[in-house]
């Protein structure tokens, strides 16, 4: 059944234009608008890839450019690209991708008997026990390299055509979320040269996926209400698609524009990519903020995502990942996820951390039938391909000790949200300085550099009214400054986000969760787990190479045996 997870209506995607792709060689049905991962979704598909070294099955986490599982080989022969996000992937008529770091298949995955072996290969230990004698690292090297699972670079000519642009402007506003909007409005109002980068197909960001009202208007009516008025503009450029990666001395920054990589035919006059090198004489960032996960027991399976993606993917692409869904939080915001979830005809269980649920959030979800387990934690997850069920267990928040009989509860998806953290890369790129905050538990802008300004979520403020206030006031200050006239003060009369984001003081490994010291994983950056420290400390302290060397070699050499067998059976089965 195509599509079977699309729901009836609702989202921005154009459900009287089809698109026909393909995913590790089977045909599915998206539509005009979807990204390759929602597509895949939307068919039920949720196992995409292998972790690197483990090869354990990895989905869906995320809904953007922050996604580190979902990655696929895009295109074949000359144009083949590896190591592509499925997040960021807008699908075309005949798109093929296929998944990477596996084989024979994503299913049957031969190299996924490292898991089992995990406790003997932490991260890192091949560069204290293949480093002797060193004649020989080039020769480890070439299997370790290999071992790694990433995809395939092409080997014929690129056959397409690039190129590269010198800009200059008066303010370049990086972000086109709520508060690069307001930021650039006001310094297009004032006349002067304005250039609005973001990395998404249409601007508005998560503002289009949530349930706030700005000056009565719903959040997607108060974006196009804006857009609008700046594309009149002729001194506002808005490049959509287009991801900003370097900021150097003196608003010195480049950017990579996709041209035409959404489009199932090239054209010889259009670029494939275009580079920008953009000298500005005010930078505004206003890039907003990623969702933390929290760490539990096997909280990398297919089916485990980001409450802020799962949401972006009901109210964007119209597509409803899963019917028996299990929230596990921190803080009051993702209480806006579960509703819109329930609303949608999926039963919501929510497993909050905290003892203390406000009474509005408590009735809002009495009202839709949503059960929530507070002062509890997620101490394991089930499932294989896809998670089946999860383990829920009440915590002591005094002595920060489980107590109570261990609970199961079946699902197909379980989403999770630790609280948010500002997207800082690019400000530490140009050498702003970071403090720590308290309030929202994560690293803030503190100490800029001149002619650059920092708003919104990306300057750890999360009241959307306050936020849309001073990002306009910080687009009139920037136009100011560049000799550029504008007397509007005030703009926006009021902005209400229903569900705040309020954050609770937790860190991501949640209170009652299992310690790092056992058996079953526990990732933070779904690449390396933390469960592995005692190894690597005695790796640090004592002298390894010589000792451990012929006890990883022996094991390598049985992996490599056990891979053979499996090999040749497939081949003879074939």
């Amino acid at each position: 059944m195509s599509n079977q997870n699309r729901i009836y209506k609702g989202g921005r995607v154009d459900r009287d234009q089809a698109i026909n792709f393909k995913f590790n060689g089977k045909e599915y049905v998206g539509y005009q608008g979807d990204t390759l991962a929602s597509a895949l979704l939307a068919n039920d598909v949720h196992l995409i890839g292998r972790s690197f070294k483990y090869h354990r099955p990895r989905g869906i986490l995320t809904s953007g450019s922050e996604e580190p599982n979902a990655l696929v080989q895009l295109g074949l022969g000359a144009r083949t690209e590896p190591n592509m996000r499925a997040t960021e992937i807008e699908i075309y008529e005949g798109l093929e991708a296929s998944s990477q770091n596996c084989w024979p298949s994503v299913n049957f995955d031969i190299g996924s008997i490292n898991n089992f072996l995990s406790r003997v290969f932490p991260a890192g230990f091949y560069y204290k026990t293949f480093m002797w004698p060193p004649s020989l690292w080039l020769f480890y090297e070439h299997f370790i390299r290999k071992a790694a699972g990433l995809g395939v670079a092409p080997t014929a000519k690129n056959p397409d055509r690039y190129e590269q642009k010198f800009h200059y402007c008066d303010i370049l506003v990086v972000g086109a979320g709520a508060s690069g909007l307001m930021s650039a409005l006001a310094a297009g109002r004032s006349g002067c040269d304005v250039l609005l980068i973001d990395e998404k197909p249409e601007p508005g960001g998560y503002l289009r996926n949530t349930s706030a009202k700005i000056d009565n208007l719903n959040s997607n009516d108060w974006t196009n209400k804006i857009l609008k008025e700046l594309e009149s503009y002729d001194n506002v450029t808005i490049l959509n698609r287009t991801a900003v990666m370097g900021y150097y001395d003196y608003n010195y920054l480049t950017a990579l524009q996709k041209v035409t990589n959404h489009l199932p035919y090239l054209s010889d006059k259009m670029p494939r990519e275009r580079y920008w090198r953009i000298r500005a004489k005010k930078v505004i960032l206003a890039q907003g903020a990623f969702e933390r996960p929290l760490v539990f027991s096997g909280n990398d399976r297919p089916g485990i995502m980001l409450a802020s993606a799962a949401r972006t993917y009901l109210n964007q692409f119209g597509v409803l990942p899963g019917k028996s869904v299990i929230l596990f939080t921190n803080n009051d915001h993702a209480y806006g996820t579960a509703i819109d979830f329930a609303n949608k005809g999926a039963k919501v269980t929510i497993v909050d951390n905290r003892e203390d649920i406000p009474s509005e959030l408590s009735d809002r979800c009495n009202k839709v039938k949503i059960k929530i387990y507070p002062s509890h934690s997620i101490i394991n997850t089930q499932g294989y391909q896809k998670v089946k069920k999860v383990e829920i267990q009440k915590v002591d928040q005094n002595n920060n000790e489980l107590t109570g009989s261990l609970r199961e509860i079946a699902c197909d998806l379980v989403l999770m949200s630790g609280g948010w953290n500002p997207s800082v890369q690019l400000f530490s790129q140009s050498r702003g300085k970071l403090r720590y905050s308290d309030e929202i538990s994560s690293f803030v802008p503190d100490v800029l550099i001149d002619h650059q300004y920092v708003v919104g979520c990306n300057n750890g403020e999360f009241n959307l009214r306050q936020s849309l206030l001073n990002s306009f006031q910080a687009g009139i200050s920037a136009a100011h400054q560049t000799g550029h006239k504008i007397e509007v003060n005030q703009f926006i009369d009021d902005a209400v986000e229903p569900y705040g984001f309020t954050i609770s003081d937790v860190v991501p490994y949640v209170l009652g969760s299992k310690p790092v010291t056992h058996g079953s994983k526990h990732f933070i950056d779904f690449h390396k787990g933390i469960n592995s420290i005692f190894i690597l400390l005695l790796m640090y302290y004592f002298d390894f190479p010589y000792s451990s060397q012929p006890i990883h070699l022996l094991l390598a050499s049985l992996l490599f045996g056990a891979q053979t067998y499996f090999m040749i059976r497939i081949i003879k089965q074939k």
